[in-house]
C-alpha cells in the first residue's frame, strides 16, 4: 500500500537554468506539500529568485518547513491573499489565472464575462442620449417618468 511521507523538515528545490531570456529565472513564493495518507500540510516559504542574474545568484536552495510564526508573517499572508483575491475573486483576471482547485472552468468564466459585457452594452443602449429625448418629449409627456421606451405619467 501507499506510505505516509512522515515528518518533513526540508525540501530541496532547483532548476537547470535552461530557459531562454527571462524564462531562465524563477521566482518562488511558497510550496505546499500535502501528505495524501495523513492529510498533513507542510509549508515551505521561499519568496526568493532562483536566478543567476538576480538576488544572490543561486538556482538551488534547501527550504526548511515554515514555523507557525512564518506562516502568519504579514508579507506572506498579504501576498497570498492578494493573489487569491485577484486570481479567483476578479472575474476578468480569473480567466487567465484560474486556480486549479476551483471547479469554475475558464469557459464558464469567459461566458460570464461576455454575458456581463453584453448586458452592460444593452443597458447603455437603452439609456443612450436619454436626456435629449426627455427634453424633446417633455411637451407631450409633462411630468412623466420615462424608462427607456416606456413612459409612466401621473394620470395613469
Amino acid at each position: 500500500g501507499l506510505k505516509s511521507l512522515g515528518l518533513l523538515n526540508y525540501i530541496r528545490i532547483w532548476h537547470d537554468n535552461s530557459g531562454e531570456g527571462s524564462s531562465a529565472s524563477w521566482y518562488l513564493k511558497y510550496i505546499i506539500v500535502r501528505d495524501l495518507q495523513t492529510l498533513d500540510k507542510f509549508y515551505f516559504i521561499s519568496q526568493q529568485w532562483f536566478a543567476v542574474e538576480k538576488d544572490d545568484g543561486r538556482i538551488e536552495r534547501t527550504l526548511p518547513t515554515a514555523s507557525e510564526v512564518e506562516k502568519q508573517d504579514f508579507s506572506y499572508v498579504l501576498s497570498k491573499k492578494a493573489y487569491h483575491s485577484v486570481s479567483d475573486g476578479h472575474l476578468w483576471f480569473s480567466i487567465f489565472s484560474r486556480p486549479p482547485s476551483n471547479k469554475f472552468t475558464r469557459v464558464q468564466r469567459c461566458t460570464c464575462c461576455f454575458v456581463l459585457f453584453f448586458t452592460s452594452m444593452l443597458i447603455n443602449i437603452m439609456y443612450y442620449d436619454l436626456s435629449n429625448e426627455a427634453n424633446a418629449s417633455s411637451e407631450t409627456h409633462s411630468g412623466a417618468l420615462s424608462i427607456g421606451p416606456f413612459y409612466i405619467a401621473p394620470q395613469q
